[in-house]
């Protein structure tokens, strides 16, 4: 929303593994939002991170429930004894884009 002029860094915390197998169709991760379809390479480590709008970006009220100009960029950093390794989706930045819940039917 600044194009970098201002950030923040969110800590990610690394997600315990199963304590049992799963059964293939709990594998594939579809039960978990924004998951997709993705595979976990062997020997791979799962993070879990929370972002939240900052101040001034949600929309507020009927006017600006459909506003389309908010998003929130990121990449991903991991840091370790190896180094600084990132993720910026190949230059295009990870996005986040305000949706206005679907109305009950």
């Amino acid at each position: 929303f600044t194009e970098w002029r201002s950030f923040l860094d969110v800590p990610a915390e690394l997600q315990p593994e199963p304590l049992e197998p799963q059964p293939p169709e709990a594998q594939s991760g579809a039960s978990e939002p924004g998951s997709g379809d993705a595979k976990k390479e062997p020997g791979a480590e799962s993070f879990h991170f929370s972002l939240c709008l900052p101040p001034g970006l949600q929309p507020e009220g009927e006017e600006q429930a459909d506003a389309r100009g908010v998003a929130v960029h990121f990449a991903v950093c991991y840091r370790c004894a190896q180094g600084e390794y990132w993720d910026n989706n190949a230059g295009a930045n990870y996005t986040l884009r305000f949706a206005r819940p679907a109305d009950a039917l």
